[in-house]
């Protein structure tokens, strides 16, 4: 049965009749009804959308948005819509046609949410667990964040939250942005009178406020978050966690999955080498005393995906050891973190010219190598650049 222009919606009946004649652009969505409904058999259903501005540009926030938009630049073109077919013939069937056009309505609406949604904020009374194990409630994202260690700060600018950022420390220094953010103090003692003076409705803080600055935060009903990285695999973690907080998970999980990527990279050849294969390392991170980094630091985690056997593995955290037991293990690389406080390169002039360090294998062959302790000490997105580095320094011969 065809259905004549008076029996349909009144701005299909006006573009039958052509009596709409402004500029537009057209999108045909055309579809079998035994495709799309589910009846076995049955006439095409389909319409058309006149779209009122000259440009159609969805913003596509999720994966659903863009799936749908995938499937529909693959599907619209097969669906016998173009030159050569009527507007009429394109709406005749025997379905009603209010039935027709709230089905079609139903669709349209699927795809404008698709299109415009936006990742999800968590939501007032949700909460999550931080990484000292606190529990933490949450009252929505946040709109004024203060950072209390540098690599909080990196992992908000690296998530594009820069503009939330109200205060940081005094050793925030990347991206540049944070140089110009205001300050709360140094890391270890930030001012509790500061920062409740900016407002905050997230704070970024640190084990080393576990004790005292945390409570005190929270008794002034401040959102504190934790961040206590302590592998590489802690780092994603706190990546991911602060993206859930903040609104801006999808964002976190593209930079996590990047890192795990390159991280893959790396330790997929690493991880073939054998033993007698793996050059010894030892990384200094300060030469009077003389302090090492052992086992459960970065440092060590990055030696071993790297390639390398750490020399001071049999101690833990950063530990003091002597010299001489640095030339009876007789390193093939020592590295020696450089930027770090006062002392900028300090450690590395050591390394380089102490005269008892002379018959090292790392000074004879010339690879004593400064690292950027921001970057290799750092739990956040730049770790990677790190793992990168020693790589490449360890061994040269596979990385470039």
């Amino acid at each position: 049965m065809t259905r004549e222009p008076g029996d349909l919606p009144g701005y299909w009946k006006k573009n039958l009749e052509g009596g709409d004649k402004r500029p537009n652009r057209e999108v045909g969505f055309f579809f079998r009804r035994n495709m799309v409904i589910g009846h076995k058999q049955g006439p095409v259903l389909a319409a058309q959308i006149r779209l009122r501005t000259r440009r159609f540009e969805p913003r596509v926030g999720t994966g659903a948005g863009a799936v749908l938009l995938w499937w529909l630049s693959f599907t619209v073109p097969r669906m016998g819509f173009g030159p050569g077919r009527s507007r009429k013939s394109f709406l005749e069937g025997g379905m009603n046609p209010v039935r027709r056009f709230s089905r079609f309505a139903a669709f349209i609406l699927l795809f404008i949410l698709a299109s415009c949604s936006k990742p999800e904020a968590p939501t007032v009374g949700s909460s999550v667990r931080d990484q000292l194990g606190r529990t933490v409630p949450l009252k929505g994202a946040p709109n004024r964040i203060v950072s209390l260690a540098p690599s909080n700060t990196e992992i908000l600018c690296a998530l594009g939250l820069s503009d939330s950022i109200a205060a940081v420390t005094t050793f925030d220094n990347y991206p540049p942005e944070a140089l110009l953010k205001p300050k709360v103090g140094g890391f270890s003692d930030p001012s509790v009178e500061q920062i409740i003076s900016f407002s905050p409705d997230l704070v970024l803080a640190a084990p080393i406020h576990e004790t005292h600055l945390i409570p005190q935060l929270e008794a002034k009903a401040i959102t504190v978050l934790a961040l206590a990285p302590r592998t590489l695999e802690d780092v994603l973690h706190a990546i991911s966690l602060v993206g859930q907080v903040t609104g801006r998970s999808e964002r976190a999980h593209e930079i996590v999955a990047g890192m795990e990527k390159r991280i893959r990279a790396i330790t997929e050849k690493t991880d073939k080498i054998s033993p007698d294969k793996k050059p010894k390392v030892v990384y200094l991170v300060w030469h009077e005393p003389l302090m090492v980094s052992g086992s459960g630091t970065f440092h060590d985690e990055l030696i071993r995906k790297a390639g390398g056997t750490n020399i001071a593995a049999n101690v833990r955290e950063y530990a003091f050891i002597s010299l001489e037991t640095v030339v009876r293990e007789n390193p093939d690389i020592i590295m020696a973190g450089v930027k770090m406080g006062e002392g900028r390169d300090a450690p590395l002039k050591f390394a380089r010219t102490d005269l008892r360090l002379r018959d090292v294998s790392a000074v004879r062959k010339n690879q004593v190598f400064g690292i950027d302790s921001d970057i290799s000490s750092r739990a956040g997105p730049r770790i990677v650049d790190a793992l990168e580095q020693f790589a490449g320094l360890i061994h040269p011969e596979s990385f470039k």
